[in-house]
């Protein structure tokens, strides 16, 4: 079946956003969602994207198990970040697509502007979070994953000031969000999301997602971190205030 614009700049959308996943171990469905949301239906998106992020924090996790950081994974991070997604999932099922894509934009932007007014060095970076405020971010990183797909974010807001070594830190990361979008996938498969349409926009998907992999890899080694997550935190803000502003017009 041919592909409407919508759904061939989403596949442009997909290569630039898993080659920025790949680099920094997050991101990827942020930028998927917060970009695609302003080409297809949220659900779509949504739809999209779950089992493409699986297969790359699958990828990362399996390549670069021996930098994950085990112990903290079990012990804290998956209790506290799993405990939020099916409260997420619970707010999802009982959408309404408009305010949906309102709050994605609303919550990117919030998160983005936070991001670049630390990274500007109003906010210093340096020590951990109290042990109630990153579990609290944790809780709440589960919550926006089961609602949007995205709540990497908060979750490596709070991670990135615990796990300095950046292999470490991609590697659990993706390790992490593999059960997390797995329980994504069983939703959106129970309440009938993976339509004809979606599953071929999917596997459509495969081939700019590999080559974005592919060349993250290459860039990972390569590429000044910071620099480059100051750079996707631009690009966000901007992402969140359009959809926002779109949303509105459209309620």
């Amino acid at each position: 079946m041919p592909f409407e614009l919508g759904e061939l700049l989403f596949l442009m959308v997909a290569f630039a956003a898993y080659f920025v996943g790949t680099v920094l171990g997050f991101a990827s469905s942020v930028l998927s969602v917060t970009f695609g949301a302003l080409l297809l239906p949220l659900d779509v998106v949504l739809a999209v994207v779950a089992p493409l992020n699986v297969a790359l924090s699958g990828y990362i996790a399996i390549r670069h198990r021996h930098h994950t950081l085990w112990r903290a994974l079990f012990r804290r991070i998956l209790p506290l970040v799993g405990l939020g997604v099916p409260f997420g999932l619970l707010l999802f099922n009982l959408r309404g697509l408009g305010w949906l894509r309102f709050g994605l934009g609303a919550f990117v932007f919030v998160l983005a502007a936070l991001q670049l007014w630390s990274a500007l060095g109003r906010v210093s970076e340096r020590g951990t979070l109290g042990a109630g405020v990153s579990a609290a971010m944790l809780f709440g990183g589960g919550l926006m994953h089961g609602l949007y797909g995205t709540g990497g974010p908060m979750i490596v807001y709070v991670l990135g000031r615990e796990i300095e070594d950046k292999g470490a830190f991609r590697s659990t990361v993706a390790t992490m969000f593999i059960p997390m979008t797995m329980a994504l996938i069983v939703d959106y498969a129970l309440v009938d999301m993976f339509t004809p349409r979606v599953l071929s926009l999917i596997a459509w998907s495969v081939i700019p997602v590999l080559g974005g992999v592919w060349l993250g890899e290459w860039a990972h080694r390569r590429f000044d971190n910071e620099s480059f997550k100051l750079a996707v935190w631009v690009l966000l803000l901007i992402g969140g205030i359009i959809l926002t502003v779109t949303a509105l017009a459209r309620m």
